[in-house]
């Protein structure tokens, strides 16, 4: 047996051989011996024969001429016909008994022993074999299940460790590999995406039906597609009565799925927590947009808020002071400096963290005569006097440095810590495949943990020990109104009371004097006439 199988593949290769030559060599015509099919039993062969190169003693030879080396190839296939045994037999082909009969067939060791004892297979195939798309399922139950973790937030990864865990699987060896998982992901997205914009409007209409004051109002393109929506909780407008002093309004992200710009009303409460009031899907970033935005904001909410922090945008720029005029505007400071990379590091090198570190000097200063006098010094050290992102950054100084800010309330928004933990929470809701009936749902989840975690404070508060550091009635009185987070605040300020000394005193006229360390250490003034406190 084994003999025929060598002289067989001789013999083929012998065949080949003139074709080959005239592909290597440009030829144009090739003369070949054909051999017609096999006859008898393998017992029946004898071996190659001398003529010719070997034929089969039991078949015929044919002389063929082929124009071109394609048309033996295309031919090949046809000289040496192999009828199956079982050709034709309608028992043994029957559909449904077939199907069984491959279902029933397992592929172990001793499965592919004479593969491998022939050299045919190797051991490392027979592990190779699952990673290939034939033997790669994922069965409905693990579809539910994979589907079901994916709504809480695990990433695909994750999601694979836990099946694996679930299913005591060794790593890496489950019936589908991370990428089946994304396709998934991309099958169910293409089902979900195409009423999308629909099942939000009736997301929002169920919504409003079932609580009054959840509020949400859209517009609609010339072809009756969804361009602009905004809705905002029950929850979301009760916090804004409460705590809308100061909203940061977030368009940095985007909803991939249709790259629609999504727009986040955050604030803080009274325990410090990061807050929502707000959402909304831009058709795109242009003035008009903002304006609308704007003004739907302003009348769901009945207030404008007195301080508004958003990003570095002309456009939403110019919206706010058209349609919330009374509201100072400043810039996320973390927005600013997140672009400094970009900015200067190819023309600082290696000084560029010398110039952060100076950046953050000027911006931490407290007067504005004292930002005027050590701005130009500090970019004519870093020679960036004629950079236009340095000069554009003075030019908008009223937006961001805190010494011209310093009238407004802004309820630590404006730290870099505060900004990174609204950025966090903006990256709940969106991630690279989020389509509008995932975001919708994330949003609703945040709505609920906000509520859970204030309810938790609240309790907290009610059964919190006293922490007085002084025997003062004023300490008692905060302590007794104030919540922890507040109250430490408090506390922080009131423990500098005793550094001021009285300087003058004039009926109801004081001056106060207290010292502040800082790279100037400079002595402050602080004027009170009964009524107004004036700090210098």
């Amino acid at each position: 047996m084994d003999s025929f199988l060598v002289d067989h593949f001789c013999l083929l290769q012998f065949a080949a051989a003139p074709a080959q030559v005239a592909f290597g060599h440009g030829g144009t015509s090739t003369k070949i011996k054909s051999y017609g099919s096999l006859k008898g039993s393998i017992n029946s062969y004898e071996g190659p024969s001398s003529e010719g190169g070997g034929a089969f003693s039991s078949g015929i030879r044919v002389d063929k001429e082929y124009k071109e080396p394609w048309d033996y190839y295309s031919s090949y296939p046809v000289t040496l016909p192999m009828r199956r045994p079982y050709s034709g037999n309608p028992e043994l082909l029957d559909e449904e008994e077939f199907g069984e009969v491959a279902e029933s067939i397992t592929r172990d060791e001793n499965s592919t022993k004479a593969a491998r004892d022939l050299g045919l297979m190797v051991s490392s195939c027979i592990n190779e074999t699952r990673f290939l798309p034939s033997n790669r399922t994922i069965t409905e139950k693990d579809e539910k299940r994979i589907l079901m973790l994916k709504e809480g937030g695990l990433s695909v990864r994750q999601i694979m460790r836990v099946i694996e865990l679930e299913k005591r699987v060794k790593h890496g060896y489950l019936s589908f590999l991370e990428k089946d998982v994304r396709n998934l992901f991309t099958k169910v997205r293409k089902k979900q995406d195409a009423n999308d914009a629909m099942d939000l409007l009736q997301y929002c209409k169920i919504a409003k039906e079932e609580d009054c004051k959840f509020q949400y109002v859209f517009t609609l393109d010339e072809e009756r597609k969804l361009e602009n929506i905004f809705w905002s909780a029950a929850h979301c407008i009760d916090w804004y009565q409460k705590y809308g002093d100061v909203v940061v309004f977030d368009t940095t992200y985007k909803i991939n799925a249709y790259q629609m710009p999504f727009g986040i009303f955050v604030g803080v409460n009274n325990h410090g927590k990061t807050i929502l009031f707000g959402c909304a899907l831009l058709r795109n970033e242009t003035t008009s947009t903002f304006r609308w935005l704007m003004k739907t904001f302003l009348s769901v909410m009945k207030k404008p808020p007195k301080t508004i922090i958003t990003d570095q945008d002309p456009w939403m720029t110019e919206a706010i002071s058209e349609e919330l005029a009374s509201t100072k505007h400043s810039f996320c400071i973390w927005h600013i400096t997140s672009k400094f990379s970009g900015w200067f590091t190819s023309i600082l090198r290696n000084r560029y963290q010398d110039w952060c570190a100076d950046f953050y000097k000027l911006y931490n200063l407290d007067a504005p005569e004292d930002f005027e006098r050590e701005w130009p010094q500090v970019v004519a050290k870093y020679e960036l006097h004629t950079n236009k992102h340095v000069i554009g950054l003075y030019e908008i100084k009223h937006f961001w440095v805190p010494a011209y800010l310093c009238d407004y309330f802004f309820g630590g928004m404006t730290t870099t810590g505060r900004s990174e933990s609204i950025n966090a929470f903006i990256k709940r809701f969106i991630s690279s495949h989020t389509n509008l009936g995932q975001f919708v749902k994330q949003v609703d989840l945040a709505i609920e943990d906000i509520d859970q975690v204030q309810l938790h404070d609240t309790m907290l508060e009610t059964y919190r020990g006293s922490s007085l550091r002084t025997m003062s009635p004023l300490e008692e009185q905060a302590h007794n109104v104030l919540t922890p987070y507040c109250f430490k605040k408090f506390q922080e300020q009131f423990g500098r009371a005793a550094l001021y000394s009285l300087t003058h005193e004039d009926g109801h006229m004081l001056v106060l004097k207290y010292y502040e360390e800082t790279q100037y250490n400079k002595w402050h003034n602080v004027f009170w006439d009964g009524e107004t406190a004036i700090c210098s």
